[in-house]
């Protein structure tokens, strides 16, 4: 009985996170989605998931669009 409460409350959460990101995303303003966009190239370099040539290019990108961040 114990195991099916936790995973009627894991439910629960995971569609309340569900919920609230998805009225987060509704309500985001073009700068902050670039902002969203730069950790995500950020994180993607630093794991070392991209070419030499992504990286380069991802690295100027967000210095043409935030210069000074990198």
């Amino acid at each position: 009985m114990e195991e099916t409460m936790t995973q009627e409350n894991t439910v629960a959460t995971e569609q309340e996170q569900r919920a609230t990101v998805f009225a987060e995303a509704s309500e985001m303003t073009p700068d902050q989605g670039v902002n969203v966009l730069i950790q995500a190239a950020q994180f993607a370099q630093e794991s070392g998931n991209l070419s030499l040539r992504d990286s380069v290019l991802l690295a100027r990108a967000i210095d043409v669009l935030r210069p000074g961040t990198i």
